[in-house]
């Protein structure tokens, strides 16, 4: 995979914008209140939701008393959601909504953006965890302890993002490199099979060996 994201990088690395040039909607972070595990209130995206560049809303929590928010602070389909503070290899996790559910928000240690009609957000997303990018975010990440660094909203549009590149190519890079996710999802998935597989062979193997010996 990260072969793949530095051919990315390399590609177009020598005609360079910025992020910013591609956002209708510059990063802003969501509201803050009280949440819980009660599914009673709205429910909100939290940054362990990002893990892995993937969305996951089975991570969600709920607004305690929140029923509702405003339009400004709902995700919408579509929207990027990036962390902007957490653990530092955690800052600049970014993901697409792909509106699953309505009436739901996000975390305040995550912004939301949204882009124009110039770029597809799935490429801008896998852009974000190309090398290049990385860099510039991990370089402007800042805290006062390694639990809690935070990238702000201006060294965050400042991140380098390739100009003039067709629809045609973003879908060919979305496609190309959403197929080697698969691939080593699928691997992962493999490989988590076999550990469990050995572990059950081996408590098995000893308490056979425990019965032959008690016998």
């Amino acid at each position: 995979m990260q072969a793949a994201l530095h051919r990315l990088n390399e590609v177009y690395e020598k005609d360079l914008g910025v992020l910013d040039d591609v956002l209708k909607l510059r990063p802003r972070s969501g509201p803050s209140f009280p949440c819980s595990k009660d599914p009673a209130g709205i429910p909100v995206i939290m940054p362990s939701s990002l893990g892995g560049y993937r969305l996951d809303l089975t991570k969600c929590l709920y607004g305690v008393g929140i029923k509702d928010v405003g339009d400004k602070d709902q995700v919408c389909h579509d929207d990027l959601l990036i962390s902007r503070g957490n653990k530092r290899d955690q800052v600049g996790l970014c993901v697409v909504y792909d509106g699953t559910a309505d009436n739901i928000t996000y975390a305040n240690l995550l912004m939301r953006m949204q882009v124009t009609a110039a770029v597809m957000p799935e490429f801008v997303k896998l852009w974000l965890m190309s090398p290049i990018a990385v860099a510039h975010i991990r370089r402007h990440t800042k805290g006062t302890s390694p639990a809690i660094q935070k990238i702000n909203q201006g060294a965050l549009i400042r991140t380098p993002f390739p100009r003039d590149v067709s629809m045609d190519q973003q879908g060919r890079w979305v496609a190309h490199l959403n197929y080697i996710f698969a691939g080593v999802d699928h691997l992962e998935g493999c490989i988590r099979e076999q550990y469990i597989w050995l572990e059950q062979l081996q408590e098995s193997l000893l308490l056979a060996a425990f019965r032959e010996r008690v016998a």
